[in-house]
């Protein structure tokens, strides 16, 4: 999984069910929609939120893999001490 695209992707989403919602006097074709997603980047609506989340996504990412690593280490050392 690629942490960065699924993140884009959710930002992505989110900005353009809102734009929808601002602006419900509006109907938008998917089109227009996608048009919108594409010029996300330079309008940056969230601030630097969707990076600040990311970061810390990631670190916890890596804090949960070390963390089960540990118990996947500690099972097999059980496991060797009862035998």
């Amino acid at each position: 999984v690629n942490l960065d695209e699924s993140m884009d992707n959710f930002f992505n989403t989110l900005y353009q069910k809102m734009f929808t919602v601002l602006n419900s006097q509006y109907n938008f074709d998917d089109k227009y929609l996608e048009c919108v997603g594409n010029h996300m980047k330079e309008m940056r609506p969230f601030g630097d939120v969707p990076q600040k989340l990311g970061v810390q996504i990631k670190r916890s990412f890596i804090a949960t893999r070390a963390f089960s690593q540990a118990l996947t280490v500690a099972a097999d050392v059980l496991r060797n001490m009862q035998t």
